[in-house]
Parts: C-alpha cells; sequence; structure tokens
C-alpha cells in the first residue's frame, strides 16, 4: 500500500485526538485496510469526493477500466471544472442529476468498460455434497479440446472472461495457487466478487468427459 493512502487513512480514522484512543483507532484502521479498496478508487475519491466505497463498486458493478477513468479525470479535471461532479455524479446515479439520467450514465460508462463476453449463463443444481450448495457443467471449448495451459498469466488470460461469462461474477485467478494439479485434468478453486468460493475441475478418467464441472461451495 502506497504510504500517502495509509496516511489518509490514519488521518481519517485517527483525526486528533490522543493518544488513549489510538487501540480502538488501530482496529478500524485494520477494517478499514481490509476491505479491498483498490489504489484506483482511493485515487478517484480524492479527485471527485464520491467515497472510496462508491467508486470501488462503481468498477466492480460495471466492468470499468479503472486505470483509464481515473487518467481521464486528472487529465481533463482542469480543462473541464464541472468535470469532477459529473464524474460523481455518475458514480453515485443520484437522481435530478446527469448520473440519474439513464442515457448519459450509460454512455459514460460504456466510455470505460472493459469488454466483457456475452453471458452464456449456467443453470445451477442442488448437490448431494453437504459441503456445496449447487453445480453445474459446462462443455469444453474449441470442439471439445479442452485447455492445454503452460503458464499462470495464460491462464487467468483465458479464465477470467470464461468464467465470467458462465457464472456473472469476477473471479481473484490471482490467489490460485495450482490450476492443473496433475495429468488427471483441470482442477482448481477460486474466490469470486460476491465472496463466494468456486471449484472448477474436468470430471472422469480417460477417456475423459467433455465437460468442465463448476461447483458452487457453501
Amino acid at each position: 500500500m502506497k504510504l500517502t493512502k495509509l496516511k489518509d487513512l490514519l488521518k481519517e480514522v485517527i483525526g486528533d485526538r490522543r493518544s488513549k484512543e489510538i487501540p480502538s483507532d488501530v482496529k478500524r484502521l485494520s477494517e478499514r485496510l481490509s476491505e479491498g479498496i483498490t489504489p484506483e478508487a482511493a485515487q478517484l475519491h480524492a479527485m471527485v469526493n464520491c467515497g472510496q466505497d462508491a467508486a470501488q463498486d462503481f468498477f466492480d458493478k460495471n466492468n470499468i477500466d479503472a486505470k483509464a477513468l481515473v487518467d481521464y479525470v486528472s487529465k481533463n479535471k482542469q480543462i473541464n471544472p464541472t468535470l469532477v461532479y459529473d464524474v460523481r455524479d455518475y458514480i453515485s446515479g443520484a437522481k435530478g442529476s446527469v448520473g440519474g439520467e439513464k442515457n448519459l450514465r450509460d454512455r459514460f460508462i460504456k466510455q470505460f468498460q472493459v469488454n466483457a463476453p456475452m453471458r452464456e449463463g449456467v443453470s445451477w443444481k442442488p448437490s448431494s455434497n453437504a459441503n456445496v450448495e449447487g453445480f453445474a457443467s459446462k462443455s469444453f471449448p474449441l470442439g471439445g479440446k479442452g485447455d492445454a495451459l503452460l503458464s499462470k498469466p495464460e491462464f487467468i488470460k483465458k479464465w477470467a472472461p470464461r468464467i465470467q461469462a458462465w457464472i456473472g461474477v469476477k473471479p481473484k485467478l490471482d490467489q490460485v495457487e495450482s490450476f492443473f494439479p496433475s495429468q488427471q485434468g483441470m482442477d482448481f478453486k477460486f474466490e469470486g466478487s460476491d465472496g463466494k468460493t468456486y471449484r472448477i475441475y474436468s470430471p472422469g478418467e480417460s477417456p475423459r468427459s467433455k465437460q468442465y464441472v463448476i461447483q458452487k461451495m457453501k
């Protein structure tokens, strides 16, 4: 975490109060640091006063290229002083502002939206496994050939948009330690942006099934 962001959080949480209040302040600071706010959300809040949580929520829900939006505001806020207010309103979607105008807000979002694949969706079925909330299956892509992945960057590049298209949540694949544990096939777990844990694996022995199984864990 950048030192400037840490200082801002300390100032926000502790302010001018005395050392006797520090233990509870440290606890609150720890809670803030674990909220998953990205540097871009903090930067955008500092520029347009939209709220860090609101900025992060706006990024996540709309698949926004956060860096591109931050760069855009940074470069243009001096040229167009009303820009900071417009961006703040687009983020909040407040009625009575430009953010409350659906066509204008949608146009703004599309300007910074990362192209996401059309959602193919899955149909969740109940599981007899006590640890599994539900499961679904998807056919191998590329005519049933499955995936032969050589590196983690390649794994993330291929699977991040695929998973988001299937289940409608962003997967945190950078946390996956092993995605191809053996010659038996693909098998990995990951956390989604909805806070749930998922498992994807290719079942069966040789000849293998030509489907991936997706489990949503309890």
